[in-house]
């Protein structure tokens, strides 16, 4: 059993010694091949039998597998002055498993996918946290055209309350911040979001939530809002209207991330800070529901883009006042972060291959999900460390064994006394993964680093039972 899961699960309470045993066999297990199946990565039928058996069991259950996780990310998000929660969603694809429950369509009837909402805490400098939360759910049946007009009228999602809705994650996922804020006291917890969080209702919820709180910051989907003036009448100027009068008060350059459609390339835009009170929005027949709330609002332009290319135009929102933000970049700066839980979707989706799970029932898809979680943070800690703190000890990431191994796999020399820093062992585990450390490569990316993973672990692995056969 690896060090690190005894020191990530060491308060895992599931209430039986066996149970426990083998959650922490199966974390150690899964993440040494975290792209195999479950077969593959235990090799023999009597370990495969048991982690079925496992994740079938009724005392074992996603949240208490997380729980300790969960205390390990207080842990260690008191140490920062700052940490942001990244929510955003994503869809597990088990159309081809027929048999499975717990799974239901997305856009047609014949898919059957599983959402996942998570909440991934990372510091303001980058750092990977861990992950807080894990909201899941399946659409039990789709709502099409087909309905007839008194169907959709009686089942009408206008005259549900938010937490019925899909939507309501969003609400649920800020209250989970706020319970992180509330172990944290002396840290700011700000829950970071795209445009599908930017939600009338969440914003008056944190407005309304006394005591020790979470701020947030939201992407705008509509611009084009109606704000209060001074005197609490509606405003003749929309949002973004008033914010247009406004100079700008700051520049910022950055590398914006390349796509499918677009490469890397660095953008400089120009930045204006206001502070606005929205007015209410209205329901059916104007009737006007929920609280006035007062935003800061930034509005980032690019400045001067390339030929033939649209300028990169953001408008962000936030609870924080101008006076408690150091400049208006800081906004920029945490946004960009969210780039993070993207990559975690990557990691989990392509590097443990979690949508070839062949687990009939929600629960036990859940429970093993809640490992591949842990995994998937594991992987991403180790590349955010590369960045963010690169000359602390290696010792971080391996013990005395898996980093002699490691040396001599890749240099194919006895391994020196000291483990080096971080820059240098993580650039030796990405090198073992296929990363070719060129003098003008950029940092190694997280697939490199599941693949050394990998390698490193199958052999260590074989090493050991070579030892214990031939001595």
């Amino acid at each position: 059993m690896d060090n690190w899961v005894i020191q990530e699960l060491d308060s895992l309470e599931i209430g039986d010694v066996r149970l426990e045993k083998r959650v922490k066999i199966l974390l150690s297990t899964l993440s040494h091949s975290p792209g195999e199946s479950i077969p593959v990565s235990c090799r023999k039928w009597s370990e495969t039998k048991a982690a079925y058996r496992c994740f079938s069991n009724d005392k074992v259950s996603s949240d208490k597998i997380m729980a300790p996780h969960k205390e390990k990310i207080i842990e260690r998000t008191r140490q920062f002055k700052r940490a942001l929660v990244l929510q955003d969603t994503t869809e597990l694809n088990y159309s081809g498993q027929k048999q499975k429950q717990g799974v239901g369509p997305r856009r047609h009837e014949a898919e059957r996918d599983l959402f996942i909402h998570p909440q991934l805490v990372i510091s303001d400098s980058g750092l990977c946290l861990g992950v807080y939360d894990d909201y899941q759910w399946f659409r039990k049946e789709l709502k099409t055209q087909k309905q007839s007009r008194k169907e959709i009228t009686n089942d009408s999602l206008h005259k549900k309350h938010i937490s019925e809705k899909e939507t309501g994650r969003w609400i649920e996922g800020y209250n989970k911040s706020t319970e992180l804020a509330k172990c944290c006291p002396d840290t700011q917890i700000i829950p970071v979001s795209d445009r599908e969080g930017n939600i009338y209702d969440l914003f008056e919820c944190a407005e309304k939530t006394n005591g020790v709180k979470a701020d947030w910051l939201v992407r705008m989907k509509s611009v084009k809002r109606a704000t209060l003036n001074i005197s609490g009448a509606r405003d003749k100027l929309l949002l973004n209207e008033r914010v247009m009068q406004i100079p700008s008060q700051q520049t910022v350059e950055f590398m914006l991330p390349g796509g499918r459609e677009q490469s890397s390339r660095k953008v400089r835009q120009g930045l204006r800070l206001a502070r606005l009170t929205l007015h209410r929005p209205t329901g059916r027949r104007g009737k006007l529901r929920c609280s006035p709330v007062t935003v800061t609002v930034l509005l980032a332009k690019e400045i001067n883009p390339p030929n033939n290319v649209q300028p990169l135009t953001w408008w962000l929102m936030c609870s924080i006042p101008p006076e408690k933000l150091t400049e208006p970049a800081q906004l920029i700066q945490w946004y960009l972060l969210r780039w993070q839980i993207e990559v975690f979707f990557k990691i989990l989706k392509s590097g443990c291959q979690v949508e070839k799970l062949q687990l009939e029932t929600f629960e036990r898809t859940r429970n093993c999900l809640a490992l591949y979680l842990i995994i998937a943070w594991r992987i991403l800690y180790i590349s955010s460390l590369y960045k963010v703190a690169p000359e602390e000890s290696g010792d971080l990431i391996f013990d005395r064994k898996e980093w002699g191994y490691l040396w001599i796999l890749v240099e194919n020399t006895p391994p020196p006394e000291k483990i080096p820093n971080i820059r240098d062992s993580v650039l030796l585990l990405a090198r073992l993964g296929g990363y070719l450390a060129r003098k003008n490569d950029s940092a190694p990316g997280p697939k490199a680093i599941w693949s050394g993973l990998m390698r490193l672990m199958l052999s260590i692995n074989a090493i050991e039972i070579a030892k214990n056969t031939y001595g």
